[in-house]
């Protein structure tokens, strides 16, 4: 278990670690494990505070950090309620979204020198599939490279909420052979919402398999 796994937890890479480990989750709550502490406060503060970070007042491991995230999707599974699940996916996104958007300012400052525990662009694009997806746009001079980005206008569409606004509208953004133009935090903020519906997405299926044991145990 890596200390990338504990700050990214939803990343499939933090998930095979989990597999790998060959942990019970069952017998961790029956145990009382620390991971399981930090499960429930994950749940606490994303559905009244909006966020997952952990409380100063307490020291985690890396251990008790990634396994915390599994244990609290089945916390909020077993709450059986949508609006939580959604909020809950939420605050995991709007976490998420902070740490992936300091690192990626922090390696714009540092260059070469990276942090194994931080994650870079092309990292963060391929776990969402999303590195084909994207092309970087030639800089204009005295423009920042990266500043602004073409993206496969299925990639946009996919992640697009609605409720957004105009700016967000397909009429209104420049498609051109199949991609928009898009600036890097609208990137992020498309991202952010990648990690919403699989955080989302996890849960429901989770709960979906727990009410269908349920009813063939009422059978």
């Amino acid at each position: 278990m890596e200390p990338r796994h504990a700050r990214y937890p939803f990343f499939a890479s933090a998930r095979e670690a989990v597999r790998e480990s060959g942990v019970d989750l069952a017998a961790l709550v029956a145990d009382g494990d620390p991971a399981v502490d930090r499960g429930r406060e994950r749940v606490e503060r994303a559905l009244t505070e909006g966020t997952v970070e952990a409380d100063d007042s307490r020291e985690w491991d890396a251990r008790d950090e990634l396994l915390s995230y599994p244990i609290a999707r089945i916390l909020v599974s077993l709450l059986d309620s949508r609006a939580a699940v959604e909020k809950y996916a939420e605050a995991e996104a709007a976490t998420a979204y902070r740490r992936f958007t300091a690192d990626l300012e922090r390696a714009r400052d540092d260059g070469a020198r990276r942090d194994p525990a931080r994650v870079g662009q092309d990292t963060l694009l391929r776990e969402f599939d999303l590195a084909d997806a994207v092309r970087i746009e030639d800089p204009k001079p005295g423009q920042v490279e990266g500043t602004w980005l073409w993206l496969g206008v299925g990639a946009y569409l996919a992640y697009v909420d609605p409720d957004w606004g105009d700016d967000w509208r397909l009429v209104n953004r420049e498609l051109v052979d199949g991609e928009v133009r898009t600036e890097r935090e609208e990137l992020y903020r498309l991202i952010r919402e990648a990690v919403e519906d699989r955080v989302g997405g996890g849960c429901r299926s989770r709960a979906s398999a727990m009410n269908s044991r349920t009813n063939w145990r009422r059978r």
